[in-house]
């Protein structure tokens, strides 16, 4: 079910936006305009089968996380290779396919992603290392 500000999204009642409205920002319900990555991040933060409720301060937030990933994937291409790995890379990616084959469970992957981007930006600051294969997973 889908709710805006924490009310039920109905046409009956006139609490509906449309994904033109949501893009754009020519709605009143909404303080500013989100990009569709944005929106597609933030509906895949809550589960398939739960509630989705829009709002102004929710999409900002996942705005903010969404950057902070996007930060993290353009970094890995000037991370520094070491010998090893400081963290097991392999047991980071089969979380992830966990979390998926979990019933699609998107918030439990994207708490997974956050984790390799806490690695990263660790190995970016010289406080953690990565090898060169486990750089190329």
């Amino acid at each position: 079910m889908l709710t805006l500000n924490g009310k039920k999204m109905s046409k009956s009642t006139g609490n509906t936006l449309l994904p033109g409205e949501l893009f754009s920002g020519k709605n009143d319900l909404l303080s500013k305009a989100f990009h569709p990555m944005v929106v597609r991040f933030f509906m895949m933060q809550a589960h398939y089968r739960s509630v989705l409720d829009f709002s102004s301060e929710a999409l900002t937030a996942s705005e903010k996380g969404f950057v902070k990933l996007m930060t993290a994937i353009a970094d890995l291409n000037s991370l520094k290779i070491s010998d090893s790995s400081s963290e097991n890379v392999d047991a980071m990616i089969s979380n992830f396919y966990s979390a998926m084959n979990d019933d699609f469970n998107t918030p439990v992957m994207i708490a997974h992603l956050f984790e390799a981007v806490t690695y990263i930006n660790k190995v970016k600051d010289g406080n953690a290392t990565i090898f060169s294969t486990d750089h190329k997973n």
